[in-house]
C-alpha cells in the first residue's frame, strides 16, 4: 500500500493508548481498502483499555437519534480531525433543520420568493430546488453545535437577498440518509467531560458496507462531534 498515510490522534492512558480521531487519505474513490473493517478494527480496540466501557444500548438509541436530526446527519458525511474541516455543502444541503423557505412562502407568496431566487441566480426558469437559511440562523447554528462562526469554515452560504435578508441556495435533491450507532466506547478525559467514540452504518447503502466512525463530547443531553471517519466520499465523489 504505497504513499498511503493517517494522522490521528491519543490520548496515553498508561501504557496504551485511546485512539480520539483520524485523518486518512485511504478514503480516495479509487482505492479498494475496505474503510468499514478499518473503522471496526479503531473502535474495538478502545475496548482493551480500563478507562473504556461500551456504549450500553440505550446510549446507542440516543445517538442513533442524534444521528438522524437534520441538523446533525450531515456531518457524519465527510472525514475530518477538527469540525472546522467537515464538508458544510453536506450540512446545510437542506438547510439543517433552518431552512425558512416556507415561512417566506406563506408571508409573501411562493411566486414572489421564487422570482427572488431566480433573479439572483440569473435563471429564466427554476431548474432546481432551493433553499433560504436566515444569517443569524446560520450563526446560533453553528456556536450551537460545533463553537464555530461563520468565516471559520470554508463555505459559500450561497445568494444573499437584501429584499428578505435570506441566503438562497440550491439543491437538486435531498441527502438525507438514515444512520443507526451499532457500537461504541465512552471515557471520561481529565476535564471530566464524557468523549464517546460510535460506529455508524449507513441505512441506505447496506449492501456496500458503509459505516463511519464519529467522535463526540456528552454536553448535557446532547452531543457535539469532534472529528469523524468516513467513507462517504468514497461512493459518492
Amino acid at each position: 500500500m504505497p504513499d498511503k498515510t493517517a494522522t490521528a490522534t491519543f490520548k496515553k492512558t498508561g501504557e496504551d493508548y485511546i485512539i480520539q480521531s483520524c485523518k486518512s487519505d485511504i478514503l480516495k474513490k479509487d482505492d479498494t481498502i475496505n474503510v468499514a473493517d478499518i473503522s471496526s478494527k479503531l473502535i474495538n480496540d478502545t475496548f482493551t483499555n480500563s478507562d473504556c466501557r461500551k456504549l450500553t444500548l440505550e446510549e446507542m438509541k440516543s445517538l442513533s437519534k442524534w444521528a438522524q436530526d437534520e441538523g446533525n446527519y450531515g456531518f457524519l458525511y465527510s472525514t475530518y480531525d477538527n469540525p472546522k474541516d467537515a464538508d458544510y455543502s453536506n450540512v446545510f444541503y437542506t438547510g439543517a433543520g433552518m431552512d425558512v423557505t416556507q415561512d417566506l412562502y406563506d408571508k409573501y407568496t411562493y411566486e414572489k420568493i421564487e422570482q427572488e431566487f431566480l433573479d439572483l441566480k440569473g435563471w429564466p426558469e427554476l431548474y432546481e430546488g432551493f433553499v433560504a437559511l436566515r444569517r443569524q440562523d446560520i450563526i446560533d447554528y453553528l456556536k450551537d453545535k460545533v463553537n464555530l462562526n461563520p468565516d471559520d469554515i470554508d463555505y459559500k452560504f450561497g445568494l444573499y437577498s437584501e429584499k428578505y435578508d435570506v441566503y438562497f441556495h440550491n439543491c437538486t435533491d435531498n441527502n438525507f440518509q438514515t444512520f443507526n450507532c451499532t457500537l461504541g466506547t465512552v471515557y471520561t478525559d481529565d476535564n471530566g467531560n464524557e468523549i464517546y467514540t460510535a460506529k455508524f452504518m449507513n441505512e441506505q447503502y447496506l449492501e456496500k458496507n458503509m459505516y463511519c466512525v464519529a467522535t463526540f463530547k456528552k454536553v448535557g443531553n446532547d452531543y457535539k462531534i469532534i472529528s469523524c471517519v468516513s467513507d462517504y466520499e468514497k461512493y459518492n465523489n
